[in-house]
């Protein structure tokens, strides 16, 4: 009996233990994030964001950022760096002088904007908010990391805030492949339905369009139009609610 009762014991102790997942931290400097990531073999990912009053960086902060699937993702592949602009939070002097500096480098417009980039800051891809948790989002972020890093590729090299990822055919009016299909919210929180997306005065996101993905920035929701720009140009175009009909 004493001989099963030690084995039984042996058996147990041998199981393997459930081992917790710890938060990944998040850098609040690039340059050590950089560095950091050219030593590891990984990528870096910047999150500009409003951490306690953008409502759409809550979501994906809920959604994704605090997931122990991205956890798990980001301590193999990534360096998470968060630029914050909170409202009610004090940072540091220094630190906010180095966010606004960063956010005018990268020409950030609205939040959340994340900058997928290699090591040598290059930026690979900008994403925003968009649903379906960290499997979604992984699932982006891994269209980029399957290529190998080159450090070689530096700052220099940085595209313009918005860039495509893809290359994108010269010809053609690519604004006509956008299509409002609805607003929605209050008067004062208004939201355009553009595609599949969903986007407030301010905020952009990945649209695919045939083969290629456009970066669409909202300028401005009306009641029955919208206001865009695409790729991070100037060009402002109104989408009326019939061109989604």
């Amino acid at each position: 009996m004493k001989r099963l009762l030690s084995q039984l014991f042996v058996a147990v102790t041998l199981l393997p233990a459930t081992v917790a997942v710890a938060a990944v931290p998040w850098l609040t400097d690039l340059p050590t994030a950089l560095q950091q990531a050219q030593t590891e073999n990984k990528l870096v990912l910047v999150n500009f964001t409003g951490s306690d009053w953008c409502g759409w960086c809550i979501k994906l902060r809920n959604e994704v950022l605090t997931k122990p699937e991205f956890d798990t993702y980001a301590a193999q592949h990534l360096v998470l760096v968060e630029v914050d602009f909170p409202n009610k939070k004090a940072l540091p002097d220094a630190l906010k002088r180095a966010n606004d500096a960063l956010a005018q480098k990268y020409r950030v417009e609205g939040f959340p904007t994340l900058i997928l980039m290699n090591p040598g800051a290059y930026r690979l891809a900008t994403f925003g908010y968009e649903p379906g948790g960290p499997k979604n989002f992984i699932a982006e972020i891994n269209k980029f990391r399957v290529a190998p890093v080159d450090p070689s590729q530096t700052a220099k090299k940085i595209p313009p805030a918005g860039g495509v990822t893809k290359p994108v055919k010269a010809s053609g009016d690519r604004f006509a492949e956008l299509k409002l299909k609805g607003i929605s919210g209050t008067k004062d929180r208004r939201l355009a339905w553009i595609n599949d997306k969903t986007l407030g005065a301010g905020e952009r996101a990945k649209i695919r369009v045939g083969e290629t993905d456009m970066i669409v920035r909202c300028e401005e929701v009306l009641e029955n139009s919208v206001f865009v720009t695409i790729d991070g140009g100037k060009e402002r175009r109104q989408l009326r609610m019939r061109d989604g009909l």
